[in-house]
Order: C-alpha cells, then sequence, then structure tokens
C-alpha cells in the first residue's frame, strides 16, 4: 500500500517558492517530488498567508489583470519567518482615584474607512465631558485584503492610517486611540491589544482566558457580554464587547449582511471608586444616534436628566436566600428602585422552595438542617416571597412576577409529596390539594397554584403574575420568558433562544449574559459577597446583575458590587500616565 503524503509545511511551501523564483506550478512539482502534497491553490493559500502575516515571500513578476494597480507592498521584503518574542503582555496600570471620587472611561471600537455616527459622537463627547470620562478607541479593521489589490498600503501607523493614506480612521477618534492592554481598575482590563474583526459573528469566542482572571473589555461592532465561572472565592470573570462609533459599511456577502444586521452604535462606560469597585453597563443608541445613560437621555450635545428606565428585570430572586442588606439595597426605600423610578419591576425565581425541594428529597441530614434552622416549612417560604413583593410595591411601579422552574417546584411538591409523612406542612399541603381540586372541577384554566399559593401567605393584590407561556411585552422586548425552557423542549439559555430573532429579556442561568437580542440577568439572591445559596459548588459564574430596559427599548446591564450598583463620588478626570509592568 502506498504511503500517503504528507502536507507541506508552510516554511517548505516558502523555500520552494524562493527556488522557483516565485512560480507556484514550478514550487509544486518540486514538492511533490519530494513527497510532499501540494496543489497549486494550496501553495497560493500559503503563500498568501505568509505574505499577509509579514514573511519573506518569493513572488513572481506583476503581471495586472482587469486593471488593477500593482500593489505596493507586492513582492516586498517582511519579517523573517522565524521570529518570537520572550516578554509577556504590558499592561499599562490606571491608578484609583482618590477617596471619594470617581473615574469614568468610555470605551469603543471604530471601523476604518467609515465615518462616524456624527450624532452619537457627540453625545459621547457631551457625556464625557459632564463626567470628565476618558474616551478609549479601538481601531477595528475590516476588508484590508480588498485595499491591498487596489494597491493600497494596510500597515497601519500609531496615528491610524496607513503609510499611503489609503486606509484611513475618522479624524474625531484619532487622539482617543488606545491599543494597549490597560487595567482601568484592579480586575478589569480593556484589552486593546487584541483584534477583533468587524465582521465577528461571535467576537468573544475563545477570549475566555486571555487577560487571566479579570474582566475584559473588547472592542467590536456588536454589543455582546459573557460570564465566565472563576473559584467561589474570587467574583466571576466577565467579557464585554463594545459596539462601534462608526457607521455600518460592509460588503454584500453573507458574512458582511450579518454584520450589518448585528452592528450596534454603542460604546461602554466604566466606572471606578476609590475603592478599586467598577461598574460596566451599555450606552447604545438608536439609528438617529439617541441613548441614555441610568437617569440621564443624551441627544448630541443635550443632556437632559430623568427618569428613562421601562422595566428593571432582577436576577433570580430566590427570597428566602436574598440577604436583608442586598433585598434593602434594591427594593428598600431609596434602594436602586427608588433612584431609578423604572415604570416596571421583572422578578425571575421569586420562590426558591427550599423547605421541600425535590432536590433534596432522600437526604435526611439536609431535612435535619432545615428543621433546626426553623426553614421546613413551605407556607413560611411562601410568606418570604409575598413580603418581597410587598416591600417592592410602589404606586408608580407595576410588579410582574415571571412564571420561573423554581415556582414550579411547589406544584411538584403537590404532585409528589405524601401529606401523611410531613407534619409541619400538613395543612397547607391539604389545603392546597383542595384548592388545585376545586380549579380543576370548575374549569378554572387559567389558575396558578404558585399565585394562590402566595396571596394566602399576603403578596399584594396589585402584583401581576404571568401564566406559562404567557407574552409580555415592554418596548419591543419580550419579558415574559423566565428562559428555562429551549426551543423545541430543550433546556433553554441565552444561545439558543437568541437564535428567536426577537429581543428578549430573560434570567434563569444567574450568570449575566447578551448574546444578538437576548439578555440574560444574573442573580439577586445569596450572601451579599459570595452569593452563596447553599448548593452553587465549585467554580461558578454567578454575578449579581440586572436589566434595564429603556423607553426606545434598547437596554443595559445593570451590574452590583456588594450593596452598590454605580459609583457615587466627586468627579475624577482619568490620569492616562502610563505605568507598565509585564504580566
Amino acid at each position: 500500500m502506498a504511503r500517503a503524503k504528507r502536507q507541506a509545511s508552510l516554511a517548505q511551501v516558502v523555500a520552494a517558492l524562493a527556488a522557483s523564483g516565485g512560480n507556484v506550478s514550478a514550487a509544486g512539482r518540486a514538492l511533490r517530488a519530494a513527497g510532499y502534497r501540494a496543489s497549486r491553490q494550496t501553495i497560493a493559500r500559503r503563500r498568501d498567508a505568509a505574505a499577509a502575516a509579514g514573511h519573506v515571500v518569493e513572488f513572481p513578476p506583476w503581471t495586472p489583470s482587469q486593471g488593477e494597480a500593482r500593489p505596493a507592498d507586492y513582492g516586498a521584503p517582511g519579517k523573517p519567518l522565524i521570529a518570537g518574542q520572550v516578554g509577556g503582555v504590558e499592561v499599562v496600570r490606571r491608578p484609583l482615584p482618590a477617596r471619594g471620587r470617581v473615574r469614568r472611561y468610555i470605551l469603543a471600537g471604530a471601523t476604518n474607512n467609515t465615518p462616524i455616527h456624527a450624532q452619537f459622537w457627540r453625545g459621547l463627547e457631551a457625556l464625557a465631558d459632564r463626567w470628565g470620562a476618558e474616551i478609549l478607541i479601538r481601531r477595528l479593521a475590516y476588508n484590508l485584503n480588498a485595499y491591498r489589490r487596489l494597491g493600497a498600503e494596510t500597515e497601519l501607523t500609531a496615528a491610524g492610517d496607513s503609510a499611503g493614506a489609503e486606509v484611513y480612521y475618522a479624524e474625531q477618534v484619532r487622539p482617543h486611540i488606545c491599543e494597549d492592554r490597560v487595567e482601568l481598575a484592579p480586575g478589569l482590563h480593556w484589552c486593546g491589544d487584541i483584534p477583533i474583526t468587524a465582521t465577528a459573528a461571535d467576537p468573544l469566542s475563545g477570549l475566555q482566558t486571555i487577560s487571566g482572571a479579570a474582566s475584559g473589555i473588547f472592542a467590536a461592532t456588536s454589543v455582546a457580554l459573557e460570564a465566565i465561572a472563576t473559584p467561589k472565592h474570587l467574583p466571576a470573570k466577565m467579557n464585554f464587547t463594545t459596539g462601534a462609533v462608526t457607521m455600518r459599511n460592509y460588503s454584500r456577502t453573507k458574512t458582511g449582511e450579518k454584520a450589518r444586521w448585528h452592528h450596534a452604535y454603542a460604546a461602554l462606560m466604566v466606572e471606578v471608586d476609590a475603592e478599586g469597585d467598577w461598574f460596566a453597563r451599555q450606552l447604545i443608541a438608536g439609528e438617529g444616534g439617541r441613548f441614555n445613560d441610568l437617569g440621564l437621555t443624551i441627544d448630541g450635545e443635550t443632556i437632559t436628566p430623568g427618569d428613562n428606565l421601562a422595566a428593571i428585570t432582577l436576577g433570580d430572586i430566590h427570597a428566602v436566600k436574598c440577604a436583608a442588606p442586598v433585598r434593602d439595597a434594591i427594593i428598600g426605600p431609596g434602594g436602586l428602585v427608588d433612584q431609578l423610578r423604572p415604570r416596571e419591576l421583572h422578578t425571575h425565581d421569586l420562590h426558591d422552595h427550599e423547605s421541600r425541594n425535590h432536590h433534596t428529597r432522600g437526604k435526611p441530614f439536609e431535612r435535619f438542617r432545615l428543621y433546626r434552622n426553623g426553614r421546613d416549612t413551605v407556607l413560611d417560604e411562601l410568606k418570604h416571597s409575598a413580603s418581597f413583593l410587598a416591600l417592592a410595591a410602589r404606586d408608580w411601579l407595576a410588579v410582574v412576577v415571571v412564571d420561573s422552574n423554581h415556582h414550579d417546584h411547589l406544584e411538584r411538591y403537590l404532585q409528589e409529596s405524601d401529606w401523611r409523612d410531613d407534619p409541619p406542612n400538613m395543612r397547607f399541603h391539604l389545603r392546597a390539594a383542595e384548592r388545585r381540586l376545586q380549579a380543576i372541577e370548575e374549569g378554572e384554566r387559567d389558575f396558578l397554584l404558585f399565585e394562590w399559593a402566595c396571596r394566602e401567605a399576603g403578596a399584594p393584590l396589585e402584583a401581576i403574575f404571568l401564566r406559562p407561556d404567557q407574552s409580555h411585552v415592554v418596548e419591543g422586548v419580550e419579558c415574559g420568558q423566565h428562559g428555562h425552557n429551549g426551543p423545541n423542549g430543550a433546556r433553554g439559555s441565552v444561545r439558543n433562544l437568541a437564535r428567536m430573532g426577537s429581543k428578549s429579556n430573560i434570567g434563569h442561568g444567574h450568570g449575566p449574559g447578551i448574546r444578538q437580542g437576548c439578555w440574560m440577568a444574573g442573580v439577586t439572591g445569596g450572601d451579599p459577597v459570595t452569593l452563596d445559596m447553599g448548593y452553587n459548588k465549585g467554580p461558578g459564574n454567578w454575578v449579581r446583575a440586572h436589566i434595564g430596559t429603556y423607553i426606545g427599548g434598547k437596554r443595559t446591564m445593570i451590574i452590583m458590587r456588594g450593596l452598590k450598583f454605580r459609583a457615587e463620588g466627586e468627579i475624577e478626570r482619568a490620569d492616562t500616565s502610563k505605568q507598565m509592568e509585564t504580566r
């Protein structure tokens, strides 16, 4: 049996081209004679790849076709095929602001040979001026091969343009270009050194570890967020993309049209306080360039204070496991809800059902622990859920309870448990079963056991309980799905629910996420610092994060650090002095 030929390596292809004067056919014959697989197409592809990477490649004499001009760098010497460096990534460390002060950054991307969205840019400059924020821009190269074919010099200078000026960036962004790795705060890096193509369908793919344990911000033309698991004693890592300040400018190809659809006129606002706590939120503009920040509406140079949130979708509540300081910081007097004044407040997994959860069935020691702590009574736990709704009630606020998988645990408990073996819950179990039977007898197709139980426990009548699969649309965003049910019976996730095409806000995952039109909130319950709820073991990506849906339908992620949801203090302008260290 003949031995299979090996594929020629990149170095062998380059050497064969050098020996044949750049003649692809001659190089192929030489490689095949030496026992390698080397078609003309393979050699041409590898030659172009090596040249694009800057390696020394032998090209044949230029023979123009279809009137193309000879590229200025055609056949020009590049860097050696073998190269390397010892050092790691240089990190520019920005010092923390002084005590009682806050430093802010506005981060975005900009595509070459494309004008900025003028109204959006004016708004960003106005917001930066208001807060003393530093604007950092990363260049996003697109379609450079087309410019090379037209004879353009595509090697970019530090000023942002190519040597021949055929590839350029809008003059407004040039003073703000920053392509360093910058530590904006402990645990948060601006990854300006990472190039992401303007048409990347999944811009955060493969970048989970690129900034180590620190969260990373990457410039891209679309908005994305991924929460990444870390050891339990560390805060979860989050990777963000920014969106772009430049207009849509894509080829009429499948790849180009996908990028055009997901292109976002957007930036990321980062606030850093003196304790090193950082807060990142999205600034997403409509086609006209108008955008919102918490309590501010920005339209060009005009900034108008005022309530602008249509809804806040809280991270999963799990009321019995929600620490009182966290609860009060969000729905207590003067908390997050009172400060931001949304029209609606959406709750997911309001109830936990730890008192009789099916996961602890057959675990006598866990049941004994609940008994000793006085947490083994279903009705008492329901009172925690009802009191959360009562504390959240405002005469200007609609509180919506989204049907969720933990609410279904109550139905499962009623179906599968034997009241005779459960003395603490005998009476509630029998009352609930009687009410369930009554609903069947009277044809109450709309009966919801969880709503009935919460009302029995004291939930306010004004609270709105959504039924399974009941739609609740706010500003064009579907807010009636918890996220546990995916398409066609699959488990739900931000990835498979994004494929629906329609915009949606979901919960369930406890780790915040943004993928195209689907946004996932984080978690509210748990310890104020560690988010521990007793059953989350090992590394995790849980973050206390909520979704703000603005009037107009744009959204932002509201991330909490401890009991804070934004940095507060006097303005401190960012210090741009660079303190380098090698990581």
